[in-house]
């Protein structure tokens, strides 16, 4: 067993924070910006690859209406392979090899993928737990085009547990992934765990590229204020749930 890690992630990471100032995002040194997305509840996200990372690796920081969120670097197939949990101060990384890896190529070629994985869970740089991922994606047959991006609907299903007790959770619903970038957007998303149910939208409304007005920009421009999460499941899927 091995954690899949490169330890110039962590200087990536801090640089892009670093860089975080003001109304634009500039990604660190040696790596370039390719993509922004503006999405409901009030969240957007930017996207860049950098020149010494693997073929088919990428980042993406997502900031909300407080400020940074969260901070992950995955490869060509999807796989989480770091993700900053920034608000509470936590690193998950990939332990390899995984039981079930992801594989953005098998759903994308059977129109199904299940997965099953573990991640150690750092804080201040020890690690104080594994949290333990399982589920699946499916195709539903459906596509969309939203600003100009072709993108496949899905569905999904995963469950959460964890050594550090932080308590297990379950989320399922709705998202799109992007054959094009080889990125899962967010949708119609459920979240249950010992609380209750939490029913959220997170699905994309803008793209923008280099050059563009709006791309690398830091506020988020949708649904921002609006109290959007707890809608009935039902509801909020029937209203995203039309033939396109």
């Amino acid at each position: 067993m091995r954690i899949d890690f490169l330890f110039p992630s962590i200087f990536l990471a801090a640089s892009a924070l670093a860089a975080l100032k003001g109304n634009a995002f500039t990604p660190p040194a040696g790596c370039t910006a390719f993509l922004t997305v503006q999405s409901r509840s009030c969240i957007v996200t930017h996207h860049w690859r950098c020149d010494g990372d693997p073929e088919g690796q990428k980042w993406s920081l997502t900031i909300d209406d407080t400020g940074p969120a969260t901070l992950q670097r995955t490869d060509a197939e999807f796989r989480w392979l770091e993700t900053y949990r920034l608000k509470d101060h936590l690193r998950e990384i990939l332990i390899a090899p995984e039981e079930d890896p992801a594989s953005l190529s098998e759903l994308l070629e059977t129109g199904a993928d299940s997965t099953s994985f573990t991640q150690a869970i750092l804080f201040s740089g020890q690690q104080i737990g594994n949290v333990r991922i399982t589920g699946f994606d499916r195709l539903t047959g459906e596509s969309i085009e939203i600003d100009g991006e072709t993108l496949f609907r899905t569905e999904f299903a995963y469950s959460v547990s964890n050594s550090a007790g932080m308590g297990a959770y379950k989320v399922s619903g709705r998202q799109f992934v992007s054959p094009r970038y080889r990125i899962f957007f967010g949708g119609i998303e459920t979240r249950e765990d010992e609380y209750g149910k939490r029913t959220d939208d997170y699905s994309p409304v803008e793209f923008s590229y280099p050059g563009e007005e709006g791309f690398l920009a830091n506020t988020p421009k949708y649904d921002c204020g609006a109290t959007l999460s707890a809608l009935p499941q039902r509801d909020a899927m029937k209203e995203h749930d039309h033939e396109l």
